[in-house]
């Protein structure tokens, strides 16, 4: 059975989230513009339209054959089918989310993380474990506090482990790079891309996903060439008071920094602007003058680009 939209369970779980959707916006309209808002509904229709699928064909790739009776399975295949189920799950999950959260990621944070795929592999047990514990803790407190406490103090350290991990993953090389904002149309066009190819994959129409995904590969393609193309020299200049900074940008993306600003318009207004360009690192870092209006943010810059 396809477990599309037409699904009874897939059409409850739509209708039950248009529906709060509808009244957090009649309470909020301002919702609708909210980066928080966007990405909590648009995750959660990931959630439901994509991870059943995606869980579906994964599982065919890790399950026994269904012929094949359990009693003619070696002993550690039948101990791996449940423990791979849950791995396939998490995946599943994973995937969907940081398939639905990657427009807007885009659009308003100009990120692709690439590492928080990964990294959402580790955390979602860990959080899940985490809830649990903190449901227990105040269940219990009123009767028991040392196991209270105890869990609590088990609840912290996993918080700890979770940061630590989100940490360390920001930091591997080229897991996450920036990049410069889209046109909020081209967001627009891939999510109903992507709803088209999540309708036709569903209905089994394989060639029609693949005529999809060439021409959005084609499309993304054409795009970047023609950037890359371009005869222009693109010079910004920088609102940084008496200092100086200023970024050019070559014909194939050759980039200079002239001047870095003082040690907090480093941090605050050229780090935040490279960020919304898409600049990732700086090929020439240029300075002209020797005191801390031009130099400041040299420090700060150094460990981000």
């Amino acid at each position: 059975q396809v477990y599309g939209p037409e699904h009874p369970d897939v059409a409850a779980l739509l209708n039950n989230l248009a529906a709060s959707a509808l009244i957090i916006l009649a309470w909020d309209p301002f919702q609708l513009f909210d980066p928080g808002g966007q990405l909590s509904f648009v995750v959660v229709t990931a959630l439901i339209l994509l991870s059943p699928p995606i869980e579906q064909r994964l599982l065919g790739w890790v399950e026994p054959d269904p012929y094949i009776p359990r009693i003619c399975l070696p002993r550690w295949r039948v101990w791996l089918i449940d423990p791979c189920r849950g791995v396939v799950s998490i995946v599943a999950v994973c995937l969907a989310a940081w398939i639905g959260s990657f427009g807007i990621t885009l659009y308003y944070f100009n990120l692709v993380s690439l590492s928080a795929f990964v990294a959402n592999l580790l955390i979602v047990p860990l959080a899940a474990a985490s809830v649990a514990l903190g449901v227990t803790s105040l269940i219990l407190c009123m009767a028991w506090d040392q196991i209270a406490i105890t869990l609590n103090f088990t609840h912290a350290l996993l918080i700890h482990v979770m940061l630590t991990i989100s940490e360390r993953l920001a930091r591997v090389p080229d897991g996450c790079f920036y990049v410069s904002q889209p046109p909020v149309g081209w967001i627009v066009a891939g999510y109903v891309w992507l709803t088209a190819t999540i309708l036709f994959w569903l209905k089994k129409k394989r060639l029609r996903v693949l005529g999809l995904v060439f021409a959005g590969a084609c499309t993304v393609g054409g795009m970047g060439l023609a950037a890359w193309m371009s005869d222009e020299v693109r010079i910004d200049i920088l609102d940084v008071g008496g200092g100086q900074a200023v970024l050019v940008t070559g014909t194939h993306f050759e980039r200079l920094l002239l001047d870095a600003g003082n040690p907090s318009q480093g941090r605050t207004i050229i780090e935040s602007f490279l960020r919304s360009r898409g600049v990732n690192a700086v090929d020439v870092m240029v300075l002209s003058h020797g005191d801390s209006a031009h130099y400041g943010g040299v420090n700060h810059l150094l460990g981000k680009v």
